[in-house]
């Protein structure tokens, strides 16, 4: 009998429903090849090339400067100019708004009054076109660096000393 047992528990084993497929294998991974500077390219707000220090000169200021205070306790200043035409890219009377966070206490000790002239030197950072009146007019917001009164062009006078001819 227990041969007969044998016979039936042999002939009973079950076969494994899935006997031809094998176990999945991890996949190869393979290390990634180190990252060049120079390969890299990340687009931002702004292009460091692209910045650069620009001097605009005989500008009129448009109105007093004021300072901005931030709730974070920084503070920003601010003064509007009307920048000349050029024969590059201002074909009109601009409005430029400069704006200074490090040379602040500085500019505010200028005393700038409204139709004063004035250099400005620092780096454009974005125009915007606004419809004014019926007229469309391009604001450009300036980060300043340096701003130097001059005097009114065309009378014939300097801010510099002048000597006497001996």
């Amino acid at each position: 009998m227990a041969q007969k047992n044998r016979e039936t528990l042999s002939s009973l084993e079950q076969d494994y429903l899935f006997a031809e497929m094998k176990p999945a294998s991890s996949p190869r991974v393979f290390p990634s090849e180190p990252l060049h500077h120079a390969d890299v390219a990340q687009e931002t707000m702004f292009d460091a090339d692209r910045l650069e220090t620009v001097t605009l000169h005989t500008c009129r200021i448009a109105a007093l400067p004021y300072t901005v205070a931030y709730q974070d306790g920084s503070s920003e200043w601010r003064m509007s100019v009307h920048a000349p035409a050029d024969l590059w890219d201002r074909q009109g009377l601009e409005l430029i708004e400069l704006r200074a966070t490090k040379n602040a206490s500085l500019f505010n000790k200028k005393r700038f009054q409204p139709g004063q002239w004035v250099d400005v030197t620092g780096v454009l950072q974005l125009t915007q076109e606004l419809q004014i009146g019926g007229t469309e007019q391009m604001i450009r917001f300036m980060s300043v660096t340096e701003i130097r009164k001059i005097k009114e062009p065309g009378s014939g006078r300097s801010l510099r000393r002048q000597t006497r001819a001996r």
